[in-house]
């Protein structure tokens, strides 16, 4: 839905936060996080990362809504042990049964990539800055 009217979308995790938050900063444009959810419903790792972004970007964005409030407020609640936080998730719950511990401490790794991830029509492709 999000490519129909936006400009561009990128794609965001911890393993590229820096980079994207200051490639968004360097656009000198509009800035809507869209957290991907699990099935259409609210989840706490989207939203911690959507948090994170918040936090750096506070100082170069004039507007944030309740829900950047919020995201952000979680975020600085859990940005000392990520992983202990999520452990609360009903996902956290679904991928321990899924035995790949390994790839969520992963996944959790914060600024390991500059690459950003831009969506082409079906496709991600790299980023060209």
């Amino acid at each position: 839905m999000a490519r129909e009217s936006a400009y561009q979308v990128v794609i965001g995790s911890f393993l590229n936060l820096t980079s994207l938050s200051n490639w968004l900063k360097s656009q000198d444009k509009n800035v809507l996080l869209l957290c991907a959810g699990w099935k259409d419903k609210f989840n706490l790792e989207d939203t911690l990362f959507a948090g994170a972004v918040v936090n750096l970007l506070r100082k170069d964005f004039i507007h944030f809504d309740d829900s950047c409030v919020a995201a952000e407020d979680m975020y600085l609640l859990a940005k000392n042990d990520l992983r202990t936080y999520l452990y609360k998730s009903s996902h956290s719950h679904r991928l321990e049964q899924l035995n790949i511990e390994a790839d969520v401490q992963f996944c959790l790794k914060t600024d390991i990539c500059d690459a950003i991830p831009v969506l082409e029509g079906e496709r991600l492709v790299l980023l060209k800055h």
